[in-house]
């Protein structure tokens, strides 16, 4: 097992994606102790990518992909912009990691739920967490995805649609679908349903609550038709407690 510290204390240090990330002290030289080679490895570089990505993520929720530049973010950081070159690339490289970062953090999350729990309700449940949180990050990075150039809507699919293969086979082989579903074609359409909400997103057809409310009707109904009774059941019961939720309107009216 790889024993992450520091040279001064030997201290644990979190390397994870999102903007949760936790950063030692800029004076502390990071390692990886790597048992199979002898050799301790340096992970400055991770530690700089996460915080690159996690600054991108920053200014896209504040300023949108156009207003994002590299010599911004390199301020912000105190990095050399040709640090963001070398370790990520340019402005569009930089805003379609970070992006997809954040995803795949979703997804591993999403990961180490309990056995038997449904993951594609987790990562609804997980997406319209972050989505309330932060609105702004998450409309700009749907018009980032849908600008002309489609290779990060493309690349997001893949991922998406790769993630809801694994996790539809687990919910076939624990009972929870019905055998005669074609479990690839109910992915592509659940990945369908996600650009569909986040294209609407992107051209200001909805808002954040708006949003929830359409991807746990969508998802959820989705879902629903390819389930077992018994998976009905707890479908219905995850769709009602969501969509009962108080919204942000709700609370102004308040």
């Amino acid at each position: 097992m790889r024993q992450i510290h520091t040279e001064i204390d030997c201290q644990r240090v979190r390397i994870a994606p999102s903007s949760q990330i936790c950063v030692p002290d800029a004076g502390c030289a990071l390692f990886i102790d790597d048992k199979a080679s002898g050799n301790p490895v340096r992970i400055d570089q991770r530690i700089r990518r996460s915080r690159i990505l996690a600054g991108a993520r920053r200014l896209l929720s504040e300023n949108g992909f156009d207003l994002l530049s590299i010599q911004r973010l390199a301020a912000d950081l105190d990095l050399s912009k040709q640090t963001i070159y070398n370790l990520i690339g340019t402005k569009r490289d930089v805003a379609s990691t970070a992006i997809i970062d954040q995803l795949a953090w979703m997804a591993a999350t999403v990961r180490l739920a309990p056995e038997g729990s449904n993951k594609i309700l987790g990562m609804v449940d997980l997406y319209c967490d972050n989505v309330r949180r932060n609105p702004n990050y998450f409309r700009h990075a749907a018009l980032a995805m849908f600008q002309r150039d489609r290779s990060l809507c493309m690349e997001v699919r893949s991922m998406q649609q790769a993630w809801f293969n694994l996790w539809l086979r687990g919910h076939a082989l624990e009972g929870r679908l019905r055998p005669d579903v074609d479990l690839g074609l109910l992915a592509r359409q659940l990945v369908v349903l996600n650009e569909a909400n986040m294209l609407d997103l992107a051209n200001g057809l909805c808002d954040e609550d708006e949003l929830i409310c359409n991807l746990v009707a969508s998802h959820g109904m989705m879902l629903r038709g390819a389930a077992t009774h018994a998976e009905t059941e707890v479908i219905d019961r995850w769709m009602h407690s969501r969509l009962t939720m108080p919204t942000k309107a709700d609370y102004r009216a308040a």
